[in-house]
């Protein structure tokens, strides 16, 4: 009689605990709005054109004045100079939200080299040094964002496309 009880109060005890742990994930999601990310223009074309084409990222529902990180999810399969082991992207900027926890912040060209390009700068000139493009292959590419306070993320999608020959 006595084992038994004891097997009833542990298995009301474990019960309890895991009650509490799941009620308290659970709460501690609620509330938070859910962060957004987008991305305009959606695509872009394979070529000298990305120089000239801003590439701006909008979002909102961060902390108010958080800093935001902006990664460019990099699929399997396609390497990455300076990506290290187990690393999924690469970061292309961040951005430090308003008071009203909104960001807006644009590509910036270096990024534009070492990513979309996969290139380097010429360290005599600090030009982009073409000849050591290799662009990312055409297709859709995840960016995330995640805030440095809050652990919110947004993702949005950018596709690259083969540019159209005139």
């Amino acid at each position: 009689m006595k084992g038994r009880r004891s097997i009833i109060a542990l298995v009301a005890a474990t019960t309890v605990i895991l009650f509490s742990f799941c009620a308290c994930q659970t709460m501690k999601g609620s509330g938070q709005p859910t962060a957004t990310l987008s991305v305009d223009p959606a695509s872009l074309a394979l070529g000298a054109a990305i120089f000239k084409t801003p590439v701006v990222f909008v979002g909102s529902n961060w902390e108010p004045n958080e800093m935001v990180i902006l990664d460019w999810v990099i699929p399997k399969g396609i390497e990455m100079p300076g990506m290290g082991e187990g690393e999924d992207a690469v970061g292309i900027g961040f951005v430090t939200a308003d008071s009203q926890g909104n960001i807006k912040t644009t590509m910036g060209a270096l990024s534009k080299v070492y990513t979309i390009f996969r290139g380097d700068i010429d360290p005599e000139t600090s030009k982009p040094d073409l000849k050591s493009f290799k662009p990312l292959p055409p297709g859709n590419y995840a960016i995330r964002a995640s805030g440095a306070n809050s652990d919110r993320e947004a993702a949005t999608t950018i596709q690259l496309t083969v540019p159209v020959k005139k």
